[in-house]
């Protein structure tokens, strides 16, 4: 190889062979005798040349990405275009040259554009459905005045020669402005899923009486019960089934078996001065679902034992029904709560044990000593009192209407004579309010 150099005709051409048999020598270990070869090629041809250019630069680019899962899908699309300029100045030996590019982005546009879709095996009973959700997103980012300044150079004569490119510095943009251009949500419901996907948990009780409680014969009895789904938050619908088990001395039981709050009459013991009975009651929920899936759970109460006793001698306000609102319910305090607006008020009483002529009037009075809410259950103080009219005043069922009530706790007495003398008199508290 040393001999095709000496050999060759002209300096160009040994400097050539120096400058190729130099690089074999680098590849091949012999780095300083491929060192020394290359330095005399460039000095036996050092001659230089120097250019510059100016120019203009339009890229044009459309990046996508996403996925699928089986939870649903994403993707991601990005057009985007850049107008900039560039000078590029180089200088060359007859074996190495080297340039500088310096490029500024003029103007610079992208378009991402991503979107997101997801199924949900939704399974709360408000929903039951299969239903898809997701988000559509455009933005516009305009950027200007960004850039950079490369360095590229190449020694030899290729294919015998060494390329190396390095970035001297770069600078971001000096100008960026980002729009959304639309911004779109999809939250819909594909189908109905089969209610038994759909299943809650339910809590049946019975609220009055309460177990162990003695109930007199002959009255009626205004039940309640509660049957609910345990998240509160769920519209529901509910109904009732009730269960009269008689046991020691028992002897009927009258009334209705269905509602909320049926109303029930026990007839006296059979013998002796008391009987027993077991109340049940089962209640089933029904959910409807936005997708239309009418979903029901039933569940039974812990049933409870009541005592029923002979019904004493004496004067009794056996219930008090709204127009609106039906048979009033006693709450823990004893507090008859007849609901909102409950429209007019009947009061029913009966008479037992009296002998000779009756007389009965009922009177309401306002209580003074109420909350906020006009709630007591003590009602230690009333207003003036309004004596109600009648109806039926000489009988043994008594009743009186009202048309007066405003919300706030009452106090309505029932107060009879027998024979002219007075024989009885008892009160009840009732609550109530006028929310429209």
């Amino acid at each position: 190889m040393k001999q095709a150099v000496a050999l060759s005709t002209s300096a160009a051409q040994r400097a050539t062979a120096r400058n190729n048999l130099g690089v074999l020598f680098k590849y091949c270990g012999r780095y300083s005798e491929g060192l020394q070869l290359l330095l005399e090629s460039y000095e036996s041809t050092f001659k230089s040349s120097f250019t510059m250019t100016l120019g203009a630069t339009v890229d044009a680019e459309l990046a996508a990405n996403g996925s699928i899962s089986v939870q649903g899908v994403d993707f991601t699309v990005t057009p985007s275009g850049s107008l900039g300029g560039h000078v590029e100045g180089g200088i060359g030996f007859a074996l190495a040259n080297g340039s500088v590019d310096a490029r500024v982005n003029l103007i610079k546009v992208s378009v991402p554009v991503s979107a997101q879709a997801k199924w949900v095996l939704n399974t709360d009973p408000s929903i039951c459905a299969l239903t898809l959700s997701g988000e559509v997103k455009g933005d516009l980012t305009v950027s200007s005045g960004g850039g950079e300044v490369d360095l590229d150079a190449t020694f030899g004569d290729c294919p015998f020669c060494y390329t190396d490119t390095e970035t001297l510095f770069k600078w971001g943009p000096l100008a960026s402005a980002s729009y959304n251009l639309f911004d779109g949500v999809v939250d819909t419901q594909l189908f109905g899923l089969p209610a038994s996907l759909c299943s809650f948990p339910i809590t049946v009780s019975i609220v009055s009486p309460a177990s162990g409680a003695s109930l007199s014969s002959g009255l009626p009895i205004t039940f309640s019960g509660s049957a609910a789904p345990n998240n509160q938050s769920l519209a529901h619908s509910s109904s009732y089934t009730w269960t009269y088990t008689p046991g020691t001395n028992a002897s009927t039981a009258t009334g209705s078996t269905t509602g909320a709050n049926p109303v029930v009459t026990f007839g006296a013991p059979s013998s002796g001065s008391s009987s027993t009975w077991t109340i049940g009651l089962t209640g089933s929920v029904t959910v409807t679902s936005a997708g239309g899936t009418q979903i029901t759970q039933t569940a039974s109460a812990t049933p409870i034992t009541v005592t029923v006793t002979n019904l004493a001698s004496g004067v009794y306000i056996s219930q008090v029904t709204g127009q609106n609102t039906g048979p009033a319910v006693s709450d823990t305090n004893g507090v008859l709560q007849v609901g909102n607006v409950p429209g007019t008020l009947t009061i029913s009483g009966v008479v037992a044990g009296a002998t000779g002529a009756l007389n009965t009037i009922f009177t309401v009075a306002q209580c003074t000593d109420g909350g906020s809410n006009g709630y007591t259950a003590t009602c230690s103080s009333t207003g003036p009192a309004t004596t109600l009219t009648t109806s039926s005043a000489t009988s043994t069922t008594p009743s009186a209407s009202w048309t007066g009530f405003d919300g706030f706790t009452y106090k309505i007495t029932m107060t009879t004579t027998a024979g002219g003398n007075p024989f009885g008199s008892t009160t009840v508290l009732v609550w109530g309010t006028e929310l429209q």
